[in-house]
């Protein structure tokens, strides 16, 4: 008997658990075979015929690093109840005013808070909108997670939608046109390979709408950090005269 023992490929999924909600799922890839954490199995045989004799091959599971790769995504801010389905909370999200932009935290502190999806409507002006608001934070961490997930070696799939949201990093870029006697300042909008002049936008964010239509046809959930009032260069829209020479690349994830 062969046995052989792969390194695990972990692999996120954008789907909805159990429950309907939206939700980062998170299986082991080992060669041709999936499994979750919690799945019972420690081993697999395979029988493969060669001519006139039968190979057993057993694979075996790396828990070990399984444990690691779960403690990865916790370290990162996701909560789980059975290493299998991961959300993400942010306080930002769960707002109780309509004062200005005036946000007042609800801040998750206790086990029961976070293990029960029932306690986030109670947090919520529009109770309806947990689905959207579960999404936009799943999809919001993997944007700024992106970079150390790929040099984890995670897998990100989706398989939410027949639309296909971005799940990419997104970053904005700020470059200063000089002139004369002063410079304009021009922001391009960054989606991996897409450049979105800032300004094409403004609609979407002045009317709180964060998703925006790529040119691929990917859906992507605008950071609400580039909300107005949240960010301070939506402000210098048209501001001039200021010293020539600067350049910088800002990145609100």
């Amino acid at each position: 008997m062969q046995v052989e023992k792969p390194a695990p490929v972990p692999v996120l999924k954008l789907e909805n658990d159990w429950m309907g909600e939206p939700a980062l799922l998170l299986e082991f890839k080992y060669d041709g075979r999936q499994c979750k954490h919690a799945d019972p199995d420690s081993c697999w045989v395979e029988v493969e015929e060669k001519g006139s004799r039968y190979v057993f091959t057993k694979t075996l599971r790396n828990k070990a690093s399984e444990e690691d790769f779960i403690s990865f995504l916790l370290a990162k801010g996701l909560r789980t109840k059975d290493n299998s389905s991961f959300k993400a909370f942010n306080s930002k999200a769960f707002q109780a005013t309509n004062e200005g932009n005036n946000r007042k935290q609800a801040l998750f502190t206790t086990p029961e808070e976070i293990n029960t999806i029932e306690n986030i409507s109670a947090h919520l002006s529009d109770p309806g909108s947990t689905g959207d608001m579960m999404l936009n934070l799943s999809i919001d961490w993997v944007a700024n997670n992106h970079r150390f997930l790929m040099e984890k070696g995670f897998q990100v799939e989706q398989h939410l939608h027949k639309q296909k949201f971005f799940l990419g990093s997104i970053s904005l870029e700020m470059t200063f046109s000089a002139r004369t006697d002063w410079f304009d300042v021009l922001a391009h909008a960054v989606f991996g390979d897409y450049r979105i002049p800032f300004y094409k936008l403004r609609n979407h964010l002045l009317n709180g709408n964060r998703r925006f239509l790529l040119p691929g046809g990917e859906l992507a959930i605008l950071p609400e950090e580039w909300l107005p009032g949240m960010m301070p260069c939506f402000c210098m829209a048209g501001s001039k005269r200021r010293p020539s020479g600067c350049a910088s690349t800002i990145s609100p994830l």
